[in-house]
């Protein structure tokens, strides 16, 4: 009887590498390469999920979070925000105390407690954060559905929201919509606190002030909304134009027009100008 059987000597371990490529290489490394997750990652993956859950009535799992932050409907430096975020690789508050000659960073000086994201995010008196999510409140009324009490965890969570249509399906242009205002405006916020923080070293002369942080949210939401009708321009970027329908569907409503094509940036403007958001917070 013929056998079959392979020896030992002659069993191949590993890849055929003629056959591997890059992306199947860099998953099996990665997948060597795995370790169990930080304390403070869990921790905050975990106020995301109650966030969510209380928010929504679903709970998301772990790959659903990390998932949502990498969609491609969120700018590149807010995604790179975001999953800093939720690793809690920030240097805030008390991790400046361990650096000689910059202890100062370490508080707020407007505030007088420690910095954290909750802080910089939701809290702080500096004007920053109370007036940008007022703004991204009343642009987000004119759709007519309820805006969640944000924190933390909805902002990390932005992408996991479940505004639904009248058949009960998602509603794919408000969720987009909700996702997009959130993320932008949270990374604005950031931004707007490191070059006070860092740039400005925190003096309270050089806090910014409220015309100065309402033009820079306008002009980030007229930017993105200018740059989504470029980009779903089909016959000039083919294949990666975004779909005309998808930002008709997140702009059409809420800018009151089905003829986005034809807006110029001076009409975005003059729409965020005029749906009542000059008054402070």
């Amino acid at each position: 009887m013929l056998n079959l059987t392979i020896p030992p000597s002659a069993k191949i371990i590993g890849a055929n590498l003629k056959h591997a490529t890059q992306a199947s290489l860099t998953k099996a490394l990665s997948l060597r390469k795995q370790t169990n997750q930080r304390l403070s990652t869990n921790m905050m993956l975990e106020r995301v999920r109650i966030s969510v859950a209380e928010w929504t009535n679903r709970e998301p799992t772990d790959k659903r979070i990390w998932l949502s932050i990498r969609k491609k409907d969120i700018s590149r430096g807010a995604r790179n925000f975001l999953w800093r975020s939720l690793h809690d690789l920030y240097r805030l508050g008390k991790k400046w105390l361990h650096l000689e000659g910059y202890e100062e960073r370490a508080s707020c000086h407007v505030c007088d407690e420690f910095d954290s994201l909750d802080h910089v995010l939701t809290e702080c008196r500096v004007p920053g954060q109370a007036l940008i999510w007022k703004l991204a409140k009343s642009l987000w009324q004119e759709t007519g559905r309820p805006w969640p009490e944000i924190s933390l965890g909805i902002i990390r969570g932005c992408g996991l929201s479940n505004y639904l249509l009248d058949n009960k399906r998602p509603d794919a242009g408000l969720n987009r919509l909700f996702l997009i205002i959130v993320s932008k405006s949270a990374y604005l916020i950031w931004k707007i606190r490191c070059e006070w923080k860092i740039k400005h070293e925190g003096r309270l002369n050089k806090c910014p002030s409220i015309p100065e942080v309402t033009a820079k949210w306008r002009s980030a939401m007229s930017k993105r909304i200018q740059f989504e009708i470029i980009a779903s321009d089909s016959g000039r970027f083919k294949r990666t134009a975004i779909p005309v329908q998808l930002v008709k569907q997140t702009w059409g409503r809420l800018l009151k027009t089905e003829h986005l094509r034809g807006l110029k940036m001076r009409d975005i403007t003059g729409f965020l100008v005029g749906i009542g958001l000059d008054d402070p917070p």
